[in-house]
């Protein structure tokens, strides 16, 4: 059973026994966003109950091994074959998928937006979040810096286009004596040299300077969540009548009085409640999240224009550098600036277009993850509205007829009234919409067992369900149960049974007296002597 491969293979024994039984396990939403079975050995609490540990509860020996969530109810659901649990493993596994959807576009855009990191290139208008809505309005693009502004990428593209077959049309000019064209040349790329180391060290400043702010923010952020926390607990411990509001004021470290909130005194005023202020403190997180949003995308921003300012810096040392060699180069050689700069606007064009072939497959990739995403919510639309279906509402009303009707025949002492009933949330015994089994006595705790299990074996007599017809109870007369209570226990079973089914007691009943309580039941009794697991004689 524990051996790997046994539920999910072909070849598992657990797949074999489920074959052999006529179920087909359904998957469910489990941790790390997997999909698990729902195992037998979180059915065979309904079917099976051991004597050392079983009779806790109904369901007392769950296994939560899966990870599936709520995996009682789960059960429940599949052995009674509801709907409902069929739409919950749809919308579950749905809800699974659209959460990876989710994670599949923040990942991507993440990934697209750290490829342009130092190319002094940013995005625009691209949806932190899945939306189904592709493409959003306005239009996403991407933004290159140039100069103290901002152009769309096919601009600059268009742009290099340009400058490239400008200078693949002309001819390299040559060195000639005269040299005041090249001198003039340098001294205006010394001068743009100049302005963009300026404007980088303005650059560098703002930098430091949103940095300081963006701490700040920080720093405001945790101590609204610090407030907000004592806030929380201050209001939960007012609301139990606790007069606990003074202990979120500063205490004096060497006299641990109380101190003021303010040096001088400003009178009587209306204070603000804990949940007041819980609300207001509250708002005051979520503006400062957002700020600290804002600074960070600014940052990034600012980041890519120093990054594009120091490209272009280098690319005009570039030039100088060929500029200078130009001039003292002999007469009649080809101008080594002009070969260099047709160099230096082919590589960037180049660049440029390979990024523009990524940001295509980047927007591909967002529209294919919000077609997905726009088919996975239409279909969790288009599941029923109404949580129980008329034949989930049939089943539950049989057995709460019969759970009812049969604590009726143990003999039930706590109570017995018309606010009994089987819950339509988890299917569990409640009274007045709490837990059955928390407020009944031990021995009422077990009929309750003997009552939910053989109810869920008698709907299956009259609706489609998973139920084997088996139902197995080792030792059921537990907690002392009247003698009356257990015979009508085994007349209940036999009437359960008779309409196809099996239900085996293992007792150690007096003989005698379970003879006399089994007259006129249809019923086949096998004693046995000693141990009924015993070792092969050799």
């Amino acid at each position: 059973m524990g051996r790997a491969g046994a539920a999910s293979s072909a070849a598992g024994y657990q797949q074999w026994l489920a074959r052999f039984i006529g179920w087909s396990m359904p998957l469910f939403p489990a941790k790390e966003g997997k999909l698990a079975p729902l195992y037998m050995e979180q059915v065979f609490p309904l079917l099976f109950v051991e004597q050392r540990r079983g009779w806790g509860g109904i369901q007392a020996q769950m296994p939560y091994f899966s990870g599936v969530t709520e995996v009682r109810r789960r059960s429940i659901e599949f052995l009674l074959n509801l709907d409902v649990g069929k739409y919950e493993q749809e919308r579950q596994t749905l809800r699974a998928r659209d959460a990876e959807l989710q994670l599949e576009w923040r990942a991507s855009v993440d990934a697209f937006q750290e490829s342009l990191t130092g190319e002094g290139l940013v995005t625009l208008n691209v949806p932190k979040n899945l939306t189904v809505a592709w493409p959003p309005n306005p239009d996403p693009r991407v933004a290159a810096s140039v100069g103290a502004g901002w152009i769309d990428l096919d601009d600059q593209i268009q742009n290099a286009r340009q400058e490239v077959a400008t200078l693949i049309g002309s001819v390299i000019p040559a060195i000639t004596e005269n040299s005041s064209a090249l001198e003039s040349r340098l001294a205006d790329l010394a001068e743009r040299s100049d302005s963009l180391r300026r404007t980088s060290a303005a650059i560098r400043e703002d930098l430091v300077r949103h940095r300081t702010e963006l701490s700040a923010v920080e720093d405001r952020i945790q101590a609204l969540e610090d407030d907000l926390r004592k806030h929380r607990d201050a209001a939960i411990l007012v609301r139990l009548g606790a007069p606990v509001l003074e202990e979120l004021h500063e205490a004096c470290p060497v006299c641990h009085q109380l101190l003021p909130d303010s040096l001088v005194a400003l009178g009587p005023g209306p204070a603000l409640s804990p949940d007041e202020s819980v609300m207001y403190l509250s708002q005051q997180l979520d503006l400062f999240r957002v700020m600290k949003e804002d600074s960070a995308r600014a940052m990034a921003a600012k980041g890519e224009r120093l990054t594009a300012n120091m490209r272009e810096e280098a690319d005009v040392r570039g030039q100088i550098r060929s500029v200078r060699t130009s001039l003292v180069g002999p007469n009649g050689s080809p101008s080594v600036e002009a070969i260099a700069s047709r160099i230096r606007r082919e590589a960037q064009l180049v660049r440029l277009v390979a990024i523009e072939e990524r940001w295509f497959l980047f927007q591909s990739r967002l529209e294919a993850l919000a077609s997905s995403a726009l088919e996975v919510r239409a279909k969790l639309a288009d599941l029923p509205a109404e949580r129980l279906s008329e034949t989930d509402a049939a089943k539950l009303a049989t057995l709460e007829t019969s759970f009812i009707d049969q604590l009726r025949l143990y003999d039930f002492g706590s109570f017995l009234d018309a606010n009994l009933m089987i819950s339509r949330d988890d299917y569990h015994p409640r009274r007045d919409e709490f837990d059955l089994e928390a407020d009944i006595s031990a021995s009422d705790s077990i009929r309750v067992i003997w009552a939910y299990l053989l109810g869920l074996m008698e709907v299956s007599s009259v609706h489609e369900t998973n139920h084997p017809r088996l139902l197995l109870l080792d030792e059921p007369r537990q907690q002392s149960a009247k003698d009356v209570s257990f015979e009508a226990l085994l007349r209940q079973a036999a009437l359960v049974a008779s309409r196809g089914g099996q239900v085996i007691f293992a007792t150690s009943e007096d003989p005698r007296s379970l003879e006399s309580k089994l007259e006129g039941v249809q019923h086949n009794l096998i004693s046995i002597d000693g141990f009924l697991l015993k070792p092969l004689p050799s």
